[in-house]
C-alpha cells in the first residue's frame, strides 16, 4: 500500500489516509491534518515538525493539579482551564 501511495504522489496525486497509527502517517505522508466534528482544526508539513514539539490540547472532566503535574515529564508546559 505504501509503495501505491508514494507513487501517486510522485505523479501529483493527493491521496487522503485516515489513521490513528501515527507510525504510519510520519513514514507516508507529507502533511497530516488534525480534524474534529468534520472540521480541519490544524493543518502541518510533517517536515516542520523537526523541532519535536507539539501542542496537544486534552480536554479532560475532573483533572486533579495532581494527575496534570504527573504530565511534567513529557511536557514543557501544563496550562488548566476550568471550563470542561
Amino acid at each position: 500500500m505504501r509503495d501505491i501511495i508514494r507513487e501517486l504522489r510522485k505523479e501529483g496525486t493527493c491521496v487522503f489516509l485516515n489513521s490513528h497509527l501515527l507510525s504510519e502517517i510520519e513514514v507516508t505522508c507529507d502533511r497530516v491534518a488534525f480534524i474534529s466534528h468534520g472540521e480541519v482544526i490544524k493543518l502541518l508539513d510533517l517536515a516542520a515538525l523537526d523541532t519535536g514539539q507539539i501542542t496537544v490540547t486534552l480536554r479532560v472532566a475532573g483533572l486533579t493539579v495532581e494527575t496534570a503535574s504527573g504530565l511534567s515529564p513529557w511536557a514543557e508546559a501544563i496550562h488548566l482551564e476550568d471550563n470542561c
